[in-house]
């Protein structure tokens, strides 16, 4: 998932051994990530302190992101009326 407009942190929600865990980092700092599998949710702070979710995604925790492939798919329209 590419970066979210205005995003300005991010929220690592995962497991370990069974309990839940969260982690708040700058966008600056997502590298610090690698290797943690879990939801990474991007989030803007706002002026009271507070943060505002934008978008998220499942990380399998690979350092650099890739993104999927994307297949390409070609179709030809072939019209029966015409005259050969």
């Amino acid at each position: 998932m590419k970066k979210p407009r205005h995003a300005t942190h991010v929220k690592l929600s995962t497991t370990f051994e069974g309990t839940k865990r969260k982690a708040i980092l700058d966008i600056k700092d997502m590298d610090c990530i690698a290797g943690c599998p879990g939801t990474v949710t991007y989030l803007r702070q706002l002026r009271d302190k507070t943060y505002e979710e934008l978008g998220a995604f499942e990380f399998d925790g690979e350092w650099p992101i890739k993104e999927k492939e994307k297949k390409t798919i070609i179709i030809k329209f072939v019209n029966k009326n015409e005259n050969e």
